[in-house]
């Protein structure tokens, strides 16, 4: 049995395609930073698990690779380790510029490792499905694989030159949640309501320009990174899909 993506037209590789994938992504980090402000720990819990499956049925999607039932939910999961210390370091500074600000920036802090959790996933699911992904669909087996690749390559990119890349940009996006905030109420409405269609939809059509201005956010910090880093965060991926898609020795 295969998941059901709404609409099933492969769009065309290239630049294009890349940059609204980007823009995708960065779009479902932010609004999983944006559940902060549900009142129930519970629904804003469930609304990430739900960001993050829609995340990857959509990039999916894109690359024409269909998803065995139960797949997205299992490449969807953790992905990186809560950094509530960078988000303490935001707020400080909001502190110090708009103490409203910094108020409304506190819930978000307890959704700060989901932002990060949810860039690398996309992050590196794009990778996957550009460089690593044979055939036309993902099965279950395929996924777990995939899975303890996602989890050992998080780890280590967080621990090396990559992690500071990483927190700098997640801060950059968490200071644009705060800048527009009905645009990510608007998508977190579309997507846990309608689904990954509907959460594109939103993304694209953004009257705001909030998740240009995010995707062009994400594109600066790596244009301006060190060559070692952005290839040390994409490394970590590529060895550790390798790792756990190598057969098992006897």
């Amino acid at each position: 049995m295969t998941e059901v993506n709404e609409s099933h037209e492969q769009e065309p590789e290239g630049s294009s395609q890349q940059d609204t994938n980007t823009r995708l992504w960065v779009g479902m980090a932010m609004a999983t930073g944006a559940t902060g402000w549900v009142p129930i720990p519970m629904a804003a819990g469930w609304a990430v698990t739900r960001l993050r499956e829609l995340l990857v049925k959509q990039l999916s999607r894109r690359h024409g690779v269909e998803l065995v039932s139960g797949v997205s939910a299992v490449i969807a999961g953790s992905s990186a380790p809560t950094s509530g210390d960078i988000a303490l370091d935001v707020v400080k500074a909001a502190l110090l510029r708009d103490v409203r600000k910094a108020v409304r920036t506190l819930p978000l802090m307890f959704r700060f490792g989901d932002v990060l959790r949810t860039l690398v996933l996309g992050a590196y699911f794009e990778r996957y499905c550009h460089e690593h992904h044979e055939g036309q669909e993902i099965d279950l087996e395929e996924a777990r694989r995939l899975r303890k690749a996602l989890d050992e390559a998080a780890e280590q990119a967080l621990a090396s030159a990559a992690g500071g890349l990483l927190k700098h940009v997640a801060k950059e996006l968490l200071q644009l949640i705060l800048s527009v905030p009905k645009a990510l109420w608007s998508l977190l409405k579309e997507a846990l309501s309608k689904g990954d269609e509907a959460a594109e939809r939103v993304i694209e059509e953004d009257s705001s320009g909030l998740f240009g201005r995010a995707a062009r956010a994400v594109e600066g910090a790596l244009s301006s990174a060190s060559a070692a880093a952005v290839a040390g965060f994409y490394d970590a991926f590529d060895k550790s899909y390798e790792a756990a898609a190598a057969p098992a020795e006897e």
